[in-house]
C-alpha cells in the first residue's frame, strides 16, 4: 500500500493516548490557573487544533526519518550500479542490503517493496520515482526522480547520479545535525522556561496558598490569570518559530 508523506493521521491508539494525554494537560492547566475544573469545557475545542498541531509533528518526524533512509537508499544504488547490475536490479539489492540494516518495517524497505512490485508489473520506471517524489513530499526525493528521468532519456550516467545525490544528500544532513546540536542548548532552555510558571504556581499554591489566593477570586483574578495563560503560549510559539531553522 502507498503511503502519503505530505499529510498524517493519527491511529486509533494514537487518538486514545493524545485525547488522555490532553485531558490530564488541560486539567493541570484549569487547576494551576483557575483552581476549576470549569474552565475544562471551554478548552476542549482546542483540543482540534493541538490535535492538528500533533500531527504536523509526527508528519515531519517521519519524513525526516524517510529523508534520512532515501540517502542510505540512494548509496545502495549508486554501489549496486558500479559494479554492474542493470538500474531495476539495482533496487533489489538495495532492498536486501537496507533490509538488513534497518529491518523490513523500515519505511524506505516497504518504498522499495512498492517500487519493485511496479517494476514487475512492467511499469516505467521513471514514473515510478516520480510518484515515489511527489508522494514523499520532500524536495530531494522529487529532485532524484527528475534526474533519473532526464538521465534515463538522455543517456546520462546513473552512477554519477547517484553519487552526486548521496553526497548532496550527506552534506545537508550534516548541516542540519551541525544546526540541531548548536540549538540543542536554546530548546532546554525553552523547554525549562515554558514549565517554570507552572512550577511557581503550584510551588505558591502549597506552601503558602494565601499569598496568591486573590488571583483566583472575582473577575481581576480571572483575568490576569488568563492573560498569564495567553502570555505563556504566545511565548512556546514564538520560542518555537525562533529555533525552528530549516537548511
Amino acid at each position: 500500500m502507498k503511503t502519503d508523506y505530505t499529510r498524517y493521521r493519527l491511529s486509533l491508539m494514537e487518538n486514545i493516548v493524545f485525547g488522555m494525554g490532553y485531558l490530564v494537560a488541560a486539567a493541570v492547566v484549569c487547576i494551576i490557573f483557575y483552581d476549576s475544573f470549569l474552565p475544562l469545557i471551554l478548552m476542549l475545542p482546542a483540543g482540534v487544533y493541538v490535535r492538528r498541531l500533533f500531527e504536523e509533528y509526527k508528519r515531519k518526524r517521519r519524513q525526516q526519518e524517510l529523508y534520512f533512509q532515501f540517502k542510505d537508499m540512494v548509496q545502495a544504488l549508486a554501489a549496486s550500479l558500479s559494479v554492474g547490475y542493470s538500474f531495476e536490479n539495482a533496487f533489489i539489492a538495495a532492498h536486501e542490503e537496507l533490509t538488513r540494516t534497518y529491518g523490513k518495517d523500515a519505511l524506505i524497505v516497504r518504498e522499495l517493496v512498492v517500487i519493485m512490485h511496479e517494476i514487475r508489473l512492467h511499469k516505467n520506471i521513471e514514473d515510478v520515482l516520480a510518484d515515489f517524489g511527489e508522494r514523499s513530499g520532500i524536495r530531494e526525493i522529487h529532485n532524484f526522480s527528475q534526474l533519473v528521468a532526464v538521465a534515463k532519456r538522455t543517456g546520462g550516467i546513473l552512477v554519477q547520479i547517484m553519487k552526486t545525490t548521496a553526497a548532496g544528500i550527506a552534506r545537508k544532513v550534516e548541516v542540519e545535525m551541525e544546526i540541531a546540536t548548536m540549538i540543542a542548548a536554546k530548546r532546554y532552555e525553552q523547554r525549562i522556561m515554558l514549565v517554570i510558571p507552572f512550577l511557581i504556581i503550584g510551588y505558591l499554591r502549597m506552601v503558602n496558598q494565601s499569598y496568591i489566593c486573590i488571583l483566583y477570586e472575582g473577575v481581576a483574578g480571572r483575568i490576569v490569570m488568563t492573560l498569564c495563560l495567553l502570555a505563556g503560549i504566545i511565548s512556546y510559539f514564538w520560542s518555537r518559530k525562533l529555533i525552528n531553522i530549516g537548511v
